[in-house]
């Protein structure tokens, strides 16, 4: 990650960096949940909160990054006759 530009913040937790390496390479999900508040004494009002997890998987951007490159497609008779 450090080769690709992702560097550790002042305090050298690479929490941040991996978060952003996940929005950049990964798969993230954003989750929105909207809540009717009825706390509010004058007004409707309504609650909106996000939250973001990681989902498991590659994005289209990391599979061709670091995936690809170290990928052979074969069949099993360019093997040879005796695989299976």
């Amino acid at each position: 990650m450090i080769e690709d530009g992702y560097q550790p913040n002042a305090r050298g937790s690479m929490a941040p960096a991996a978060m952003s390496f996940m929005r950049d390479h990964g798969v993230l999900k954003d989750i929105y949940t909207e809540r009717d508040g009825s706390s509010h004494k004058t007004a409707k009002g309504k609650k909106l909160s996000v939250r973001t997890v990681k989902a498991p998987g590659f994005g289209p951007k990391g599979i061709h990054r670091f995936v690809l490159p170290f990928t052979v497609f074969l069949k099993l008779k360019d093997i040879g006759g005796n695989v299976l």
